[in-house]
């Protein structure tokens, strides 16, 4: 290791004075007068994806092994190297591809095996970049079993296609190579059922939310059966067909939104509790000094500004939340029932707004309710024992409490008696969670003030 030692500090050496010597202003000249040594510099950084993927595969490896402390390997790579979850996931399946071992049916594994060698040493020797290799990838998630020519196979061909490719014209390649592959072999009855997909994105910088997604041809159907009424000029608004000056688009997400009210409005009449509810969350201080540039949090991780709030508030299926550190209300069962009760789930989505795990911003609504001291140890089903937890992080909470390698959910005993995470490498630490998503929690509102009084 003394070896990639040196060679790590080389490097950061080396890209230290290459900065110094370009300096920080931009120039025409830098481009104009140097394009060839620009290009290799680029086409050494590819060379790291080569690189990237070995140290992923190699840390995916070294936690099966418990050598490690991590959940996951792209949790490790997010926190340790501090990459993005996209990249961390790149750099994962990119590893999966170059080193795990062949499927046991794969045809000819020799052969197979030769194939991926030969790919992967030609996108160093191409200097072929990151970018490309995950572009070829992802098509090639959509590769069916069985097909001619095999994955294998066509990730080599895809690599030599990508020398003279950009990468855009790569991944219509890929796309089609993919397509002609797939009917080499007979179809999945529910292909097209695994690949539907509905994403919300998070918002943007006008607050608004992106979303994405894929129907089947079935749902489509359904869906546009169900907005096209709604959908006309004059339809959900006060004015006539000719007063609407709403774009198409416009009329169509007013639909969407219209059918989701309804059903929240049909499911509230049969549950008074408000389990399926949005909920604001909000101190006494915090409305009382509204503005229009104020910021109220929700249980679906989204802010809503006043208006936006007060159009809300009337629906018979939302709450809002006033929080109070001082008398949080006495939400304990003790060991009556094990889930959580909904006024219970109100009190933890205005104390911790997201999942409590360090780094984590997953909203409540999507979080389990999970014991601090496990239920199945004698925990019980009080307020005090209780915490948020999206579920990738409640599957991995150690409930022992023992393993040397998993962490666990604790709640700090003194001072704001926040919860945060027993991290087995600083166990003289309680990790909390400080995500900006947090931050907008009531509590956390109140403690600030707190802190500043």
């Amino acid at each position: 290791m003394s070896t990639l030692e040196n060679v790590a500090a080389r490097i950061h050496a080396d890209f230290a004075e290459l900065l110094s010597i370009v300096g920080n202003a931009p120039s025409p000249d830098l481009v104009v007068g140097n394009l060839d040594h620009i290009k290799t510099i680029e086409q050494a950084c590819n060379i790291k994806a080569a690189f990237d993927s070995l140290v992923a595969y190699s840390a995916d490896q070294a936690i099966n092994r418990q050598l490690i402390t991590a959940d996951t390997a792209t949790d490790f790579l997010m926190d340790e190297l501090n990459l993005s979850f996209q990249e961390a996931n790149n750099r994962l399946r990119r590893g999966y591809v170059d080193h795990a071992p062949l499927p046991q049916d794969t045809v000819e594994p020799e052969a197979a095996e030769m194939q991926r060698e030969q790919a992967r040493q030609k996108a160093i020797d191409a200097h072929i970049s990151a970018s490309k290799l995950n572009t070829i990838n992802q098509a090639l998630d959509n590769l069916r079993d069985g097909t001619t020519p095999a994955r294998h196979d066509l990730y080599l061909q895809a690599v030599n296609e990508a020398e003279h490719r950009n990468d855009r014209d790569l991944k219509t390649w890929v796309t089609k190579a993919v397509r002609r592959a797939n009917k080499t072999v007979a179809a999945d009855p529910q292909e097209t059922m695994k690949k539907r997909r509905f994403t919300i994105s998070g918002q943007d910088t006008d607050g608004n939310h992106p979303f994405y997604g894929t129907m089947t041809a079935a749902q489509q159907a359904v869906i546009t059966a169900a907005i096209t009424p709604l959908s006309h000029r004059g339809s959900l608004v006060n004015v006539s067909d000719k007063e609407d000056t709403r774009s198409l688009a416009e009329r169509r997400m007013d639909a969407l939104a219209y059918i989701c009210e309804q059903h929240l409005k049909a499911t509230s009449a049969n549950n008074s509790y408000g389990i399926a509810s949005l909920v604001i969350s909000t101190t006494a201080d915090e409305l009382a000094h509204l503005t229009a540039a104020t910021e109220l949090p929700t249980n679906t991780g989204t802010l809503l500004n006043p208006i936006e709030a007060a159009a809300l508030l009337g629906s018979p299926y939302d709450f809002l939340a006033i929080h109070d550190l001082d008398n949080p209300g006495n939400l304990n069962l003790q060991r009556t029932r094990r889930n959580a009760t909904a006024w219970q789930k109100l009190a933890l989505f205005v104390q911790e707004l997201v999942c409590s795990h360090p780094g984590c911003d997953a909203p409540a609504i999507t979080c389990d309710q999970h014991h601090i001291d496990a239920w199945s140890f004698g925990g019980t089903t009080d307020l005090i024992n209780l915490t948020l937890q999206c579920r990738h992080h409640h599957r991995f909470n150690d409930d022992t409490k023992t393993n040397a390698q998993r962490g666990y959910a604790t709640r700090l005993t003194d001072g704001d008696k926040r919860v945060g995470y027993a991290d087995p490498e600083h166990p003289d630490t309680v990790l909390l969670n400080t995500t900006s998503a947090h931050d907008e929690c009531a509590a956390e509102k109140l403690r600030c003030q707190r802190r500043q009084h």
